[in-house]
């Protein structure tokens, strides 16, 4: 049924979709009822309900949304209280703690969105301290700072948003040295690189931020010249980086 609702939402058929996860998911919860003690049945359901609170944010539904992230959350943190050494299901736990934080600040919840957001930078920290060569959990830490420097903007807190934006700088520059031909972990590089001169322009620095519109150019134009991929819309922002180079 996932598989159905998956191809339905590559079609752009959203209610198609809508139906074939709703159907996964009335199967997967009548599994769990006649076995509540299969762990393995419990961690598909809360993917059946991260399908549906991705759907339902996707068409505009935020409480249907949230219903769904706070289920499928409810599971996984059972799951990983359960089996504490389960790293899967740690990873798991961060994923359904950023959804609700994106979420919340969507609807304008920035306290609760903190909180969502730094309870699952805090899992991704131990994840990726005790397995630091799984890429995959580097670029979810790397999401979790950049989130949290995203939000730290929309609270006002310019130091917290220089944390997140440069915590996501020193994961990124990790992945990259591990991969330097990876064009999706060079952008990661420039974007934070520019996040953090946003900040610094946005607070009355022009020339602090004048030097990380320059690392920021650098990063984009070495892609460039290694002929990494670079988008039409990355071509958009080089070109305003020239601008505020003055080049």
């Amino acid at each position: 049924m996932n598989k159905l609702g998956n191809l339905a939402i590559a079609q752009g058929d959203l209610p198609d979709a809508m139906r074939h996860f709703t159907d996964s998911l009335s199967i997967r919860e009548n599994l769990v009822v006649n076995d509540p003690d299969n762990v393995r049945y419990q961690r598909a359901l809360s993917v059946s309900l991260e399908k549906l609170g991705d759907l339902a944010e996707t068409m505009g539904d935020l409480p249907a949304a949230m219903r769904y992230f706070a289920e499928c959350h409810t599971i996984r943190e059972t799951l990983a209280i359960r089996t504490p050494a389960n790293t899967e299901w740690q990873s798991d736990l961060s994923i359904s703690l950023e959804k609700l934080g994106d979420l919340a600040m969507a609807e304008g919840d920035l306290s609760s969105a903190l909180r969502y957001l730094t309870d699952s930078l805090t899992i991704r920290e131990r994840l990726v301290a005790n397995h630091p060569g799984n890429a995959k959990w580097q670029r979810n830490l790397y999401i979790a700072h950049l989130k949290l420097g995203d939000l730290a903007v929309a609270r006002g807190d310019p130091s917290a948003a220089l944390r997140g934006f440069t915590g996501s700088i020193a994961t990124a520059e990790y992945l990259v040295s591990s991969d330097p031909g990876n064009a999706a972990w060079q952008r990661d590089l420039w974007v934070s690189y520019w996040k953090v001169a946003n900040v610094f322009e946005n607070n009355g620095n022009p020339d602090e931020a004048s030097n990380w519109w320059l690392k920021a150019h650098e990063a984009l134009t070495g892609m460039k010249a290694r002929n990494l991929f670079v988008s039409a819309q990355d071509e958009e922002f080089l070109e305003e980086l020239r601008l505020k180079l003055g080049r």
